[in-house]
């Protein structure tokens, strides 16, 4: 019998939406989230008909930019529609500038709401 090492490495870039009970309550559940790879790249959108989490198998060679499109609740005091952009790197600066593109393998969890309707979170493990 021969024993036969293999090592195994999660090769995408994952991503969990999380939105917060203050996003929800602020919010109306039109809201989308489009999570897209690099600049012409691949993307997937997270509603609330669509709450999967996202992976992306290709090389991601910039970055991942996070559009949320949301209508507020009572007008204030953010102007309808909002939208907001995030990107998705290592230190969420402008991405063009830095190629602070995501390691495969990374795994982000993103928290929209956390303590204000509008603030975001970032967590992100690699996972090997």
């Amino acid at each position: 019998m021969t024993a036969v090492s293999v090592e195994c490495k999660y090769q995408s870039v994952g991503v969990e939406i999380q939105l917060t009970d203050v996003f929800l309550n602020n919010f109306h559940d039109t809201y989308t989230v489009t999570v897209q790879q690099d600049m012409e790249g691949a993307s997937a959108v997270y509603s609330k008909s669509n709450s999967d989490r996202i992976y992306f198998t290709k090389d991601c060679n910039y970055f991942l930019k996070l559009t949320i499109e949301c209508t507020n609740k009572n007008n204030y005091p953010l102007s309808n529609p909002y939208t907001y952009v995030y990107y998705l790197n290592k230190d969420a600066e402008d991405p063009l500038f830095n190629q602070d593109a995501p390691y495969k393998g990374e795994y982000f969890i993103v928290a929209i709401g956390t303590d204000q309707e509008n603030e975001i979170t970032v967590r992100s493990t690699l996972v090997q």
